[in-house]
């Protein structure tokens, strides 16, 4: 036993051996540490979670897709089918109690004042919510927050909050929130496109906001802030890829000057020291900042896509987009273990908690004041408050966290500053030029058809008229049309050149219908015996669109109407009546096209905007005056006219007005 130390001769040489390893072992445990705490770690190791998660969703909605699982009028009662239907090809629901009408809004011609005090709120409103937004982000980020058990002791312990991915599944889940709850409490009309094309824009997303706040670990706020202005940069590239948008040389000019004063202020803008502890700039922070630009530009494009392909709301887009967001990170971090780790952060630390809280809720607010400012001062108008708001954010975030800027850095500042307005108002000019020229000396050819129908009684179309009806008359009396004869007329009354639409042409024969009497003898004259002037009830148009699906079902009392019987079937024995159109006459015969749809093809059905008619309750609206003709042969309609009832017929409104009802007393 050695009395100086406590240690046995025996275990002297082991003791002896665990201190010679303990310096390779503690180097290669902080090698591993530092190593996966390194971002582009942490990042491969986000990613590989996330495919986890969505590589298996895609493979099933490939491999499923094609299965009906579309909607029909009984799917509500089917969870499985209603989920499906939603999940692949997206529902079209309607609200008929509407809280808020959206033709009230411009109802009342706004004055001078009050458009005043509109913008006054949006500015203030953008201002707050954004800058409080990014002094709270980067305070989260950046500086140290106390322990609360700190408090009891001498020694202060302070920590930093190191987990981005936390603080994107805290702001999206606030968001979810707030856009869900207020989409609820609105009940607009909605479009519900199919779920898994969210996930897209959801991941991109995701990845913008885990490189943004990743990025204030490297560079400063202020470096942030212009690199998120030079966003023109990649969202031209990306609509040039994504959308193959083409752009102007202004566009570009603009860009190239943006693209300058950002580079004289990552390169010269601050006093920086050789130190990458003291460094500001860093190669990590400028590599995620680009990666920001080009996963936001992306998901700016994608969102673009989804407005133009399913017409959804801007909150349908936020709940959408943000409940990925949270379903995706939330499961990235379970299993990486850092979720409860960062809920205890925020319950050890003073402050920490409240900032992240608010810093979500001025997000998300932020949003709404967005979509507000857009809807009433367009996008122009929206980007000019948000330039004044970022120059804003970079002098508030100097001034508090005492960032350093030399000449050189201001100088690049202010050319970015002023290249935004610039590049704004000049594509506003551009774009007002480009609607006056295509108003006063361009039109579509769609406009010149649609003017030229409009002169029937003109030399041109009375020639045209004139020959298509001769030959016509040479066709068959219900024949199939290869193109609509008049496309701007078809493309008003909802056909789309796509698969699943047919048109057909059919011929009626003008004027009344002649009473069937025995050998054709009326014994006096037609007029007094009243043969020639018999009415039908409804008008040729809609007997047309009749004739079009049950003339050939039901006369087939020859063999040459059984075989037009067989011939028709074929091909428009399950389709339904969209609308119709006149399309010439002569001295005997009228000529219609008729719209057909087919319910049953899957190009209808996974249409949100078509969904609506392979419903079972729209069979046959031509024999039930469905159709814009039919309602019109049935009275209904808003003027002198019509009927003046609500969902009735002329007939139901006339034997109201003439019966007289008593009660039966009892």
């Amino acid at each position: 036993m050695n009395s100086a130390t406590g240690i046995s001769s025996e275990n002297a040489s082991s003791v002896e051996f665990r201190f010679s390893t303990s310096p390779s072992e503690n180097y290669t445990a902080t090698f591993l540490s530092s190593f996966t705490e390194f971002w582009l770690f942490r990042f491969v190791d986000d990613c590989m979670t996330y495919a986890m998660v969505l590589l298996p969703c895609y493979l099933f909605v490939a491999c499923f897709k094609d299965e009906k699982f579309e909607a029909d009028g009984n799917v509500e009662g089917r969870f499985s089918n209603f989920f499906l239907s939603i999940l692949f090809y997206g529902r079209k629901f309607s609200n008929k109690c509407k809280m808020i009408q959206a033709s009230d809004d411009h109802s009342n011609v706004s004055t001078v004042f009050s458009t005043f005090l509109r913008l006054c709120f949006c500015f203030v409103g953008l201002q707050v919510t954004y800058i409080t937004w990014g002094v709270l982000q980067e305070k989260v980020m950046t500086q140290n927050y106390i322990r609360r058990n700190s408090a009891l002791s001498n020694v202060r312990s302070v920590d930093r909050f190191q987990d981005s991915e936390f603080l994107v599944f805290f702001n999206r889940l606030v968001a979810f929130l707030i856009s869900t709850a207020v989409f609820l409490l609105t009940k607009p009309d909605a479009v519900i496109a199919p779920l898994y094309e969210f996930s897209y824009a959801s991941l991109a997303n995701i990845l913008s906001s885990w490189c943004q706040y990743e990025a204030l670990k490297f560079i400063s706020f202020p470096a942030q802030v212009l690199f998120k202005c030079s966003k023109v940069v990649p969202v031209m590239l990306m609509g040039k890829v994504v959308q193959r948008k083409i752009y102007t040389r202004h566009d570009y000019a603009c860009a190239l000057m943006i693209a300058i004063g950002v580079s004289l202020f990552m390169l010269f803008g601050g006093k920086h020291s050789s130190t990458r502890s003291t460094d500001s700039v860093t190669v990590s922070g400028i590599a995620l900042m680009i990666g920001y630009l080009v996963f936001d530009s992306f998901t700016s494009n994608w969102q673009n896509v989804l407005f133009d392909k399913y017409k959804i709301s801007s909150l349908q887009m936020m709940s959408g987009v943000n409940m990925f967001s949270c379903i995706l990170t939330l499961i990235s971090l379970i299993r990486q273990g850092r979720l409860f780790s960062s809920f205890r952060f925020i319950t050890q630390h003073y402050n920490f908690g409240e900032d992240l809280l608010l810093s979500s809720l001025c997000g998300a607010v932020g949003q709404f004041f967005i979509f507000y400012t857009i809807r009433h001062f367009g996008a122009v108008g929206f980007t000019l408050i948000m330039t004044i708001r970022q120059a804003l954010s970079i002098l508030i975030s100097c001034i508090v966290y005492k960032h350093d800027i030399n000449e050189l850095g201001i100088f690049g500042i202010v050319m970015v500053f002023i290249t935004i307005p610039v590049k704004i108002l000049g594509n506003a000019h551009l774009r007002k030029r480009t609607n006056f020229d295509m108003k006063k000396r361009v039109m579509g050819a769609y406009r010149y058809m649609q003017e030229i129908w409009r002169k029937k009684q003109s030399d041109v179309m009375r020639f045209l008229l004139r020959v298509r009806t001769w030959h016509y008359r040479q066709l068959s009396a219900i024949h199939r049309a290869s193109r609509p004869t008049r496309p701007e007329k078809a493309r008003r009354l909802g056909y789309v050149a796509k698969q699943g639409f047919v048109i057909y042409r059919v011929r009626v024969r003008r004027g009344g219908r002649k009473r069937k009497v025995t050998k054709g003898q009326t014994y006096g004259k037609p007029k007094n015996h009243g043969v020639n002037q018999l009415k039908m009830k409804r008008s040729l148009q809609s007997i047309a669109e009749v004739i079009n699906l049950f003339v050939h079902r039901e006369f087939s009392s020859t063999k040459k109407e059984l075989k037009f019987q067989q011939r028709v079937g074929r091909r428009c024995g399950a389709l339904r009546v969209l609308n119709s159109y006149w399309v010439g006459q002569d001295s005997t015969y009228k000529f219609y096209e008729v719209i057909l749809v087919d319910p049953m093809h899957k190009a209808i059905r996974r249409d949100p905007d078509l969904q609506w008619i392979c419903k079972p309750t729209m069979k046959h609206r031509e024999m039930r005056g469905l159709t814009k003709a039919g309602k019109r042969s049935r009275g209904l309609g808003k003027g002198i006219g019509y009927s003046q009832t609500i969902g009735g017929s002329r007939r139901k409104a006339w034997k109201r007005r003439n019966t007289l009802s008593l009660r039966r007393k009892r």
